[in-house]
């Protein structure tokens, strides 16, 4: 996916401006050893964890996943603090459809009270959400 996605950022316009774009593979509970020489804006579609079916998928292997992803989470977003020249982050969290039930992740500022938060959603909703018909994560 890394090299996918290296191929689609060189398609984009801000490519042949000459912006440094680049793409890596690296474990995100580490991103504090990344030798980063220049401000930096993480842009990451981040683990969604395990790739429940309606069949597999219940509010208790749901809430599991959530506290392990929180953990991952957590850690991810103090080691970025600690990378100085990280300036910002995006990133999506998964949520799960249990039964027309939605259980979403804790909120950001839960797990990392170091970053400043900015929504995504302007209009005072508390997520944006996304989801295949049939998609349970």
């Amino acid at each position: 996916m890394v090299e996918k996605s290296q191929k689609n950022m060189e398609k984009q316009p801000l490519f042949q401006e000459n912006i440094n774009l680049q793409t890596f593979a690296l474990d995100a509970k580490k991103i504090d050893t990344f030798n980063l020489v220049n401000p930096t804006i993480i842009v990451t579609e981040g683990m969604l964890g395990t790739n429940f079916t309606a069949h597999t998928l219940t509010q208790s292997h749901a809430y599991q996943e959530r506290k392990k992803l929180t953990e991952l989470y957590t850690d991810f977003l103090d080691s970025a603090y600690n990378n100085k020249n990280i300036d910002r982050i995006a990133f999506c969290l998964p949520f799960w459809n249990i039964n027309k039930e939605v259980l979403y992740m804790p909120e950001v500022s839960s797990m990392n009270k170091k970053w400043s938060i900015d929504p995504l959603s302007l209009n005072g909703k508390r997520y944006l959400t996304h989801m295949r018909p049939g998609q349970c994560v």
